[in-house]
């Protein structure tokens, strides 16, 4: 049985483990790259990326609402429904762009956390 072959990068002749390290990791980055850019086009063909951007936005707006409705003895934070901007590029775009889901602010998110969401809420009335 032969010894498969190796893949290119790996059958490159190093002068150091150094430079063996570095250019492994660029061809890591590289493939990751290439990962998330088909994983963002498959995402293109799902019904959720279908919805119009308004439509997509009220759902958000329902999500954030029925996050700080639900008693927090449940467990759940007021703040989990920004999740929402961690499941696909498309939800996160749709998302930042909205501003009234931004407009419900207070006192004592981190300045950093505070200042993000005023800037996101654009010219929306605030709700403190």
């Amino acid at each position: 049985m032969s010894n498969p072959t190796p893949h290119p990068i790996l059958a490159q002749q190093f002068e150091s483990s150094e430079i063996a390290f570095i250019g492994i990791d660029k061809e890591i980055a590289a493939m990751q790259e290439t990962i998330r850019e088909l994983r963002t086009f498959r995402n293109t063909f799902t019904p959720s990326y279908r919805l119009p951007p308004e439509i997509l936005s009220r759902i958000f707006s329902l999500i954030r609402l029925f996050s700080t409705l639900v008693p927090r003895s449940h467990g759940l934070s007021s703040l989990q429904w920004v999740a929402v901007t961690s499941v696909s590029k498309h939800w996160r775009n749709v998302a930042i762009r909205s501003p009234e889901l931004w407009s419900h602010i207070s006192s004592s998110y981190p300045k950093p956390l505070l200042q993000e969401w005023l800037q996101r809420s654009k010219a929306s009335p605030l709700s403190v």
